[in-house]
């Protein structure tokens, strides 16, 4: 460690640069703090620079790939002490930025996700298969890894899976766990029962929009509905594909009987909190996930979430608030209608009682924090 406050260089994951908690956490170590994007908005330069971060937007023509390997235009005699690097995305500009400009800096690779797990789950190009697809991605993963200064993956999900890749190379892998936003709750939900499924629409199978819309279809049948329909809000869909979306939703789904709106993929985090505070329930049936950042930030904002528990933030839950872990962590043990079935009664349960479900997972929120000194702190996260 330097003896004076450390100069970090971040180049982040692309659902990081709206919503940086690793940027964060560099801030409230670090005296200077630099995030090296492609691009960024002005509302997106005025929102880092509050958070203590500033961000650098790489210079010249090419494609982002291109650009985020040249030198970044820091101001004069600035030499980072730490360059962090995020998985396949841009770990590789992270390792070019400290062999060919800052060779003297100390590079860290984050860790967000596990190809082992969810390749199997993601939609394949034709000509690929997807054991290549995992095994080249994974191998490219410990490429990264191998020279790094330090590991961290992102919740412990991540971290045992990293150790185990790892343990034949004795490399240490820290956790690193997102502290809960300041995010103040409101008072209660609306009138009118929407239902929120975020995540990237592309990764339909992966993500579990086929339990979601089925399970949805299957709660809006009970009794507590019968005069009202259930609006379930998918936020994720890729440029110009929202309509072919929504239709192949609702035939998957085998009903109308809901309200089913699809918004194209955002990573504006106003947009992502003003979908949650309209919604009674946030879901994430996902068929694996390395930790779960949605979810996290629906417990920040005070409304009911329900999670499958092949998630890194089902594990946290399970270990810091095993009291309330049954009423958010969805066990996800087969396919097919009883999957759907399992969540539609979780649906319902949460849903018709409102009143009740909203200060439950707020006093989740408190017990992670009380248990969790990390998660109490707006702007910082936890490493271990």
């Amino acid at each position: 460690m330097a003896p004076y406050p450390p100069c970090w260089l971040s180049a982040p994951h692309s659902a990081w640069i709206s919503r940086p908690p690793a940027s964060r956490w560099g801030a409230s170590l670090a005296d200077e703090v630099y995030c090296y994007v492609p691009s960024a908005s002005q509302t997106e330069k005025e929102d880092s620079q509050r958070e203590g971060v500033k961000l650098v937007v790489a210079p010249g023509p090419g494609s982002e790939r291109e650009r985020l390997l040249r030198r970044p235009p820091l101001p004069a005699g600035t030499k980072p002490d730490f360059i962090i690097g995020h998985g396949r995305i841009t770990g590789h500009a992270a390792l070019s930025l400290v062999a060919d400009h800052f060779p003297n800096s100390q590079r860290i690779h984050f860790l967000h996700a596990a190809p082992g797990r969810i390749e199997w789950f993601t939609e394949q190009d034709v000509s690929k298969d997807a054991a290549e697809t995992a095994d080249a991605r994974e191998q490219f993963e410990l490429e990264l890894a191998g020279a790094a200064q330090l590991l961290v993956a992102v919740g412990p999900r991540l971290q045992r899976e990293y150790e185990r890749l790892l343990h034949p190379r004795s490399r240490k892998v820290h956790a690193f766990v997102p502290g809960l936003s300041a995010v103040e709750p409101l008072d209660g939900p609306p009138r009118d029962v929407q239902i929120l499924l975020p995540g990237r629409a592309e990764d339909a199978t992966l993500k579990g929009l086929d339990i979601a819309t089925r399970a949805v279809a299957l709660a809006s049948k009970s009794t507590q509905f019968v005069n009202e329909k259930l609006i379930l809000l998918v936020r994720g869909a890729p440029a110009r594909t929202g309509e072919q979306l929504r239709k192949d939703l609702y035939g998957a789904s085998g009903s109308t009987a809901f309200d089913l709106r699809v918004k194209p993929y955002s990573a504006n985090a106003e947009h992502i909190l003003s979908d949650m505070q309209q919604s009674s329930l946030v879901l994430m049936p996902s068929r694996s996930e390395g930790f779960g950042l949605v979810g996290l930030e629906a417990i920040s904002a005070g409304v009911p979430v329900l999670l499958s528990n092949r998630s890194g933030l089902a594990e946290l839950i399970n270990s810091l608030a095993p009291q309330d872990a049954s009423h958010h962590v969805v066990q996800m043990h087969e396919e097919g209608d009883g999957m759907a079935r399992k969540w539609a009664g979780e649906i319902v349960f949460i849903l018709r009682d409102r009143s009740a479900s909203f200060p439950r997972v707020r006093r989740c929120g408190v017990t992670c924090k009380t248990r969790f000194p990390g998660a109490s702190r707006s702007r910082a996260c936890s490493m271990n």
